[in-house]
């Protein structure tokens, strides 16, 4: 059942780059209307109508097909899973299938005066603007460290989840379509 389902999504990718590589049908689209405009003698004024016809078509087929690649996307999403913070996998056949989850992480301006009083014992001055940016890496070395500190600065940390990247990658370990498939997803729109 399990390798069904993956081929299916594998079907359905395909379907996918076939629906937004389908130029042959664009460009019959794109003949179609230049004859049309041609046979009623166009002027100028006719030739800016089709080509603003052209553009709302074009615009129309790519809101189509990029509300269809993030629907796929959120199907695999679900079927691999998605966790708080990390990266998950599944391995088919054909494919690698990873969803990587990240975590946006703000300090809370108002709370951070209090948290360097608490920590350091230099005065603080008001005369400069200091916007503070965590620094992930020394922060998860802290709580290795000194876990009270940790939760110290954990408490002044705004935390909620930016997106989740969709990626594949084939069998041989190598990435394809990484321009159409690798795409962020942001779960917070």
């Amino acid at each position: 059942m399990y390798i069904l389902t993956m081929r299916y999504i594998v079907i359905v990718l395909l379907l996918c780059l076939y629906y937004v590589c389908d130029e042959e049908s664009i460009n019959n689209d794109m003949i179609l209307m230049k004859k049309r405009a041609m046979e009623d003698q166009q002027t100028t004024l006719d030739a800016i109508d089709y080509l603003a016809a052209l553009l709302e078509q074009a615009r129309r087929r790519e809101a189509e097909a990029e509300a269809h690649r993030e629907s796929i996307e959120e199907r695999l999403v679900d079927m691999v899973g998605r966790v708080v913070e990390g990266i998950q996998s599944q391995q088919t056949n054909n494919y690698r299938v990873k969803t990587v989850s990240t975590l946006k992480r703000r300090l809370n301006q108002d709370q951070v005066v209090e948290l360097i009083n608490c920590l350091c014992t230099e005065i603080f001055s008001d005369v400069f603007c200091v916007k503070y940016d965590l620094d992930e890496d020394a922060f998860f070395k802290l709580k290795a460290k000194n876990y009270n500190k940790f939760m110290m600065i954990l408490n002044v940390l705004t935390t909620a989840p930016t997106k989740t990247v969709v990626e594949l990658i084939n069998c041989l370990g190598t990435e394809i379509f990484s321009d159409v498939f690798c795409v962020k997803y942001d779960l917070d729109e």
